[in-house]
């Protein structure tokens, strides 16, 4: 089987969270939202790094970010995406005791990763990993999908449950 990570194994982020973001980069809640996404892709692609992905939004406000703005966004927004759904990672860990390959498939960016390695313990559980910021393509691009399955449907002895 194959999971999301954000808004799926994790909860989505808050009202709180989104109005902590804004207000680092000075901008009113909705128009935040808006430019979180604009260009959230080429980060989670890792064709942005994080300070130029932060500095690029802040600038549409004219707000210039310090490194210590862009270190608070940064752990904001990577703790907002990473609060588990004990609900959620329960089913995967029945599901792999089950038998069933498990496998997450995330538009994460590199920075995101980094922070889910080190302090989400049941992240190493999956048997198969695939990120946008590794991989080079976001959901929902069919490369993706198309390179996590087979990946994810590999049975013991080489078969595969798709033939």
């Amino acid at each position: 089987m194959i999971f999301d990570f954000g808004g799926v194994l994790t909860f989505q982020p808050t009202d709180q969270d989104w109005q902590a973001l804004a207000e680092i980069v000075g901008a009113p809640l909705s128009w935040f939202h808006e430019e979180y996404w604009r260009s959230r892709n080429d980060y989670d692609v890792d064709r942005l790094d994080g300070a130029t992905y932060w500095r690029n939004l802040a600038g549409t406000v004219g707000r210039e970010l310090t490194d210590g703005d862009i270190g608070r966004l940064a752990a904001i927004d990577n703790q907002q995406w990473a609060r588990e759904n004990a609900n959620a990672v329960a089913v995967v860990r029945a599901v792999h005791a089950a038998g069933l390959k498990i496998a997450v498939l995330s538009n994460m960016h590199s920075d995101m990763l980094r922070y889910v390695r080190k302090h989400v313990s049941w992240f190493r559980e999956f048997d198969v990993q695939v990120f946008s910021c590794e991989f080079g393509r976001a959901k929902p691009s069919p490369e993706i999908f198309l390179h996590t399955a087979p990946s994810a449907w590999r049975l013991p002895g080489g078969g595969s449950v798709c033939r």
